[in-house]
């Protein structure tokens, strides 16, 4: 659902959207695992047709790991210095970036198309 959201519905086709696309995934999973609060569903019960959800306090997943007792402290090492390291103003940065470039990479091969379509049938596009 993160991924759809932010990189849209449309159809990538190349090789060059690909890789823009795998980076933007590099992106975004760092920006939404270190620094993306999420509530994580508790209990879901139902009253009469009421259904009734209780959430927990909203956490990041790095936040959570960090306070799980069955991760290694090792790993929480490695996850904490590369938390250090993240700039979350310039991932966002980023990603809006790569976002702007998939969009108008889109906008340019729907205009190549009409084209094309019209260069097949001109007399679909004569508005009366």
């Amino acid at each position: 659902m993160v991924i759809r959201r932010t990189a849209c519905y449309s159809r990538y086709d190349t090789d060059y959207k690909l890789s823009i696309l795998n980076e933007l995934y590099d992106y975004l999973r760092l920006y939404v695992n270190f620094f993306q609060p999420v509530k994580k569903l508790i209990k879901k019960g139902r009253i009469g047709n009421k259904v009734i959800k209780r959430y927990d306090e909203a956490k990041t997943p790095y936040k959570r790991v960090f306070a799980s007792p069955s991760i290694e402290d090792e790993i929480k090492v490695k996850l904490k210095s590369k938390y250090d390291m993240l700039n979350p103003a310039e991932l966002k940065r980023r990603i809006t970036k790569l976002q702007n470039k998939l969009l108008k990479l889109n906008a340019l091969k729907q205009e190549m198309s009409k084209e094309k379509d019209i260069e097949k049938d001109p007399f679909v596009y004569i508005s009366i």
